[in-house]
């Protein structure tokens, strides 16, 4: 049941991509232990990487003990693109979808890169192995399938270097640590650092544990070191050039400047702190884990693309604080109703999960009404399908307060809403959607 949440579908296509068959056809039972490949592919194939996947599978993965079954992904839409992507794969398919469950599906992957890329999923617990296996696979295939150490060995021997302090070592760090990927070359690290730096200093000065420890890819010691001294924490020396690369494959660091926020305990609280910072310098939320509202900004409202929103509008900011008053029970309540009913797997997600939003007047919040046909009106609370091209709105002159937005997002959760249906594309609807198409394959 995991996986067939996981992928949306009970079915794949047999390989050719014609003939239909159930997900137990093709793959082992669903208590059994294996490692399963998502293979992302568009209609422009990789041959040279196809085939190395193949020679991989016949050859190395066949010997490891736990044994690698591989899917086929293809992220086209239109008929005949999808069938071009998947003919000649020599793996079965998952079927042509909606858009909307295909971008759900990579961002559960956390597939960042452009197709074609390899997932491995870990079986039959779905949690992720990695997103990168492509260039695992490439780069060390004598590692199948490529588990991360956990931090604390990794780390377990080093002694991480400060400018302000004497060295320290990782088991040291009780609180929240920030993994820094950055460099000296790099004019957006430049450019970010110092921003950095402002929020590290007054997360701390809340007396929040936080330390954040800068992992280089400059390539001299004197540029890194250069770089550190601008810097008030921690770093992994440069002559342990493996290790920052293990770290940077354990994160699936992609691109820099990125930051990586992990709580005491190692997990991951977000892998989007670079832009965490720039949305909340003081550290308001920190330690950016998932908020029950968000604020409608153009970064926010690319999660609108395959989960439903509940959106409230008002005027301007001063209204903030009354719209959030109103909303929070309702997004608290419903937060503690999933998380009542998640299964065990840390990776499992609820289908259609709702998101909350406020927004005030702003370029954002216009995007979102031209998107939607929604008039002037303030304050508007509306849940917004963007995947199936759909909008729901309180009536006009129902006071927005704690119980009638209980009662809405109720009506919501039990199918009793009336629903309009949008207007063809605009040019904004192009904007949420073609954006949100990229962050889910380039990454946010």
């Amino acid at each position: 049941m995991a996986l067939k949440r996981l992928l949306g579908t009970a079915d794949v296509l047999l390989a050719g991509g014609e003939t239909a068959a159930p997900l137990g056809a093709v793959l082992p039972p669903e208590a059994a232990a294996y490692v399963l490949g998502v293979y992302v592919v568009c209609a422009q194939q990789c041959d040279e990487f196809t085939l190395a996947l193949s020679e991989f599978c016949a050859n190395a993965a066949a010997d490891a003990p736990q044994k690698l079954h591989v899917l086929v992904l293809s992220i086209e839409e239109d008929e005949q693109p999808f069938l071009d992507s998947v003919r000649d794969l020599p793996w079965p398919a998952l079927p042509r979808t909606a858009s909307h469950k295909k971008m759900r599906l990579l961002r559960r992957l956390r597939v960042k890169g452009s197709a074609p890329s390899l997932a491995l999923l870990e079986m039959p617990s779905t949690r992720l192995i990695t997103s990168a296996a492509r260039e695992k696979l490439t780069q060390q295939p004598e590692n199948f399938p490529w588990h991360s150490r956990p931090l604390k060995e990794a780390l377990k021997d080093v002694e991480l270097s400060s400018n302000e302090d004497k060295p320290r070592r990782y088991h040291d760090l009780k609180g929240y640590k920030g993994f820094y990927f950055s460099a000296n070359w790099c004019p957006p690290c430049k450019a970010f650092t110092p921003q950095l730096v402002e929020t590290y200093h007054k997360i701390r000065a809340k007396g929040h544990q936080f330390d954040v420890i800068f992992v280089s890819s400059d390539r001299s010691e004197s540029s890194f070191e250069q770089y550190r001294c601008t810097m008030p924490w921690l770093a992994v020396p440069f002559e342990l050039g493996d290790l920052r690369k293990e770290l940077a494959a354990t994160f699936d660091v992609q691109g820099i400047p990125s930051l990586v926020v992990v709580d005491p305990d190692d997990r991951v609280v977000t892998d989007e702190g670079r832009q965490e910072v720039c949305d909340d310098p003081l550290g308001k939320h920190f330690p950016w884990h998932e908020r029950r509202i968000y604020p409608l900004t153009e970064r926010t409202m690319l999660r609108m693309h395959d989960r439903p929103a509940v959106i409230f509008l008002v005027e301007s900011e001063d209204e903030l604080t009354f719209a959030e008053g109103a909303l929070m029970p309702t997004a608290q309540k419903y937060w503690n109703s999933l998380k009542g009913n998640k299964s065990e797997s840390a990776d499992d997600e609820v289908e259609n999960e709702l998101q909350f939003f406020i927004g005030s007047d702003s370029d954002t919040t216009d995007t979102v009404r031209e998107f939607a046909g929604l008039d002037d009106w303030v304050p508007l609370l509306v849940v917004l399908e963007v995947f199936n091209q759909r909008v729901a709105t309180l009536g006009e002159g129902v006071e927005v307060n704690g119980e009638s937005t209980s009662h809405f997002v109720g009506q919501y959760l039990s199918g009793e809403l009336q629903w309009t249906e949008l207007a063809a594309q605009t040019e904004e609807a192009l904007v949420i959607e073609k954006s949100a198409a990229g962050a889910a394959t380039e990454g946010k």
